[in-house]
């Protein structure tokens, strides 16, 4: 079963900043994501460019959705098909083991990990997460919304 966090709230902008407070670590790098046109985008790079992390180090990734659709945001490897052969999911989740304490407007969540994020059209997020040394290798971030995978939104996640 996926674990949802969903932003509804207008220009909500939310830190998950539990995983930098317990630990005291602060982020070292911060990577400004866009979604738009079937497309995660770093600032810097082209459309589904590779983004290069380093494990042990602190980021804080801030998305903004800037298309007109709703898109997930999911890290993984290997993929779940559904019952029509669709991709709708990852096999091994990326932050399924990092509790992390989201905070909004009037409204705050913990979860046991970070499988999946839902942005809706024109709002943005941050988050805050130390990559853990063990999960060195080739990655992948990517939307399972009906057809956005198939369109090309992914990209490659290679940490060193």
């Amino acid at each position: 079963m996926k674990r949802l966090l969903s932003i509804l709230g207008l220009s909500l902008m939310v830190g998950m900043v539990a995983i930098a407070q317990e630990s005291g670590a602060q982020a070292e790098q911060t990577l400004n994501i866009s979604l738009n046109n079937f497309s995660f985008t770093l600032e810097g790079q082209g459309p589904n460019e590779a983004i290069k992390l380093e494990a042990g180090k602190t980021y804080a990734f801030h998305f903004k959705n800037t298309d007109k659709l709703d898109h997930e945001i999911l890290w993984g490897q290997s993929f779940m098909l559904n019952d029509k052969g669709q991709r709708e999911d990852y096999e091994t989740n990326l932050f399924e083991a990092i509790e992390i304490k989201v905070e909004g407007d009037g409204w705050d969540a913990i979860s046991p990990g970070l499988i999946e994020l839902e942005l809706k059209a024109g709002k943005e997020i941050e988050i805050v997460v130390s990559i853990p040394e063990d999960v060195k290798g080739e990655w992948e971030m990517g939307c399972f919304v009906t057809g956005h995978h198939e369109a090309g939104m992914h990209t490659p996640i290679v940490i060193d």
